[in-house]
């Protein structure tokens, strides 16, 4: 069996404390779905053999933050252990969460692991990326036709930024047998710090690229997969050496629920405002450099959520968070800072993208008021017109293309790739879905036709 834990598989095992005089405690390893690793371990009350752990078995005193989990599949070291609970007035049951699961046996059981390198997958990394690592030949000398695969993953772009080395490199995981054999191109990001960073920071590094895929795809893009490297988790020897290490795979609460979301389809990455070929080593870096700015970061990071599904399916929380992050990159935008100004400047300044002609719409001044009085009539209860579903729709979609297009023209890219792109559905369809629903924009204001 592998060593995993997926959604809804429980795994029989023994916990290990790592502390000196606390016995080895039968328990359960379960995936609980949105939370992640679940240990749940059954021991007697008052009984002297779990005298040493009954206190954080029942929530009076905290419980080691790491712990290793063992069962013949494996073992699975917890860091960031938390009391979830227990239950039962005699056998009573003691619960457990952990904020990472390490699928793998550490040297060592520390309050938390400072990791050299983090390994992620990132749905669409792969086709913004475009390596291309699998080759073919094909020819038949003999009348017979012979195919020859090469699988040469060799491409890879690399950057430093903030004390971090970013990687984007292509790999192709490969399985075979005596009857098949299996490759798939893929690429993955990885961040490597010399001097150690936990999980979470290295998260943190990484989130930057996944914000710049979600602006140039405009669709949902979800983490998949995360393996650390680190001397702490090397390859054990069944001799009981060790050598190493090696990639180790990993579970964490953060982007936890982003595993258990449908894969995005080949189809809605067709198409896209550029590529990493279009930025280059020096696009990355200008990106990281932007996002390093806390003011530039709080107005990608609504614009994100919307375009990931955290608004879900309401209207209204789409809106709103794109407006703020309109409002925030215009602020952004303008050089003085000035505080206090009315959002139709800020969706102004977010309009001005050269290569794109707002004018099918209205002229640009008209087109920001109208799309600052949707907002404002849906924000301020006192205003005598609430905006219908149409309204906010248009408002809404419209403001993410105009984000994401001002976001392109900052990385300093060609104008015909922003030309293009406003020839594809992601732009006409948010142009045209105002004709379609009978609105144009007149003194400011969105205005249904007869």
């Amino acid at each position: 069996m592998t060593n995993e834990l997926t959604l809804g598989q429980t795994r029989p095992g023994i916990l290990v404390d790592g502390q000196e005089g606390t016995p080895y405690l039968a328990c359960t390893l379960t995936y609980e779905n949105g939370r992640g690793p679940l240990v749940e371990v059954p021991y007697v009350r008052g009984d002297g053999q779990y005298a040493a752990v009954e206190p954080w078995l029942q929530g009076r005193e905290t419980p080691p933050t790491t712990m290793a989990f063992h069962d013949p599949d494996g073992t699975v070291t917890l860091s960031g252990v938390r009391w979830r609970g227990d239950r039962g007035a005699d056998a009573s049951v003691g619960r457990l969460d952990a904020r990472l699961a390490i699928f793998g046996r550490a040297r060592e059981l520390p309050t938390e692991y400072q990791v050299r390198s983090l390994i992620s997958r990132i749905d669409g990394l792969h086709e913004f990326a475009g390596f291309e690592s699998i080759s073919t030949e094909h020819e038949r000398p003999d009348g017979h036709w012979r195919t020859t695969v090469t699988v040469h993953p060799r491409d890879e772009v690399l950057v430093e930024h903030g004390g971090m080395t970013f990687r984007i490199r292509a790999t192709v995981p490969m399985s075979s047998s005596t009857v098949e054999v299996s490759a798939l191109a893929d690429a993955v990001i990885e961040t490597t710090t010399h001097g150690g960073a936990t999980v979470d920071e290295h998260v943190v590094a990484q989130w930057p690229f996944r914000a710049l895929l979600s602006l140039t795809f405009g669709v949902p893009l979800f983490w998949r997969e995360h393996n650390l490297l680190n001397e702490q988790f090397p390859v054990w020897m069944l001799s009981g050496d060790a050598h190493g290490p090696a990639p180790v795979p990993l579970l964490l609460q953060r982007t936890l629920r982003d595993y258990e979301k449908d894969k995005v389809e080949w189809r809605d990455l067709a198409l896209s405002i550029f590529r990493l070929g279009d930025l280059g080593a020096d696009g990355l870096v200008r990106w990281l450099d932007f996002y390093a700015d806390p003011l530039f970061s709080r107005a990608v990071e609504p614009a994100v959520e919307v375009l990931n599904g955290g608004a879900g399916n309401f209207l209204e929380p789409r809106l709103t968070l794109t407006m703020f992050a309109l409002d925030a990159l215009g602020h952004y935008l303008d050089e003085t800072r000035r505080p206090r100004v009315p959002l139709k400047e800020q969706i102004a300044r977010c309009l001005d993208v050269h290569g794109v002609d707002w004018s099918i719409l209205g002229p640009k001044a008209e087109l920001a008021q109208a799309l600052a009085h949707v907002n404002n009539d849906l924000k301020h209860p006192d205003r005598p017109k609430r905006p219908d579903g149409v309204e906010m729709s248009l408002a809404a979609d419209l403001g993410l293309v105009i984000f994401r297009l001002k976001i392109a023209q900052l990385l300093g890219l060609d104008e015909a790739l922003i030309e293009r792109f406003c020839t594809t559905n992601s732009f006409t369809n948010a142009i045209d879905a105002f004709g379609r629903n009978g609105v144009t924009i007149s003194e400011g204001r969105f205005t249904h036709t007869a």
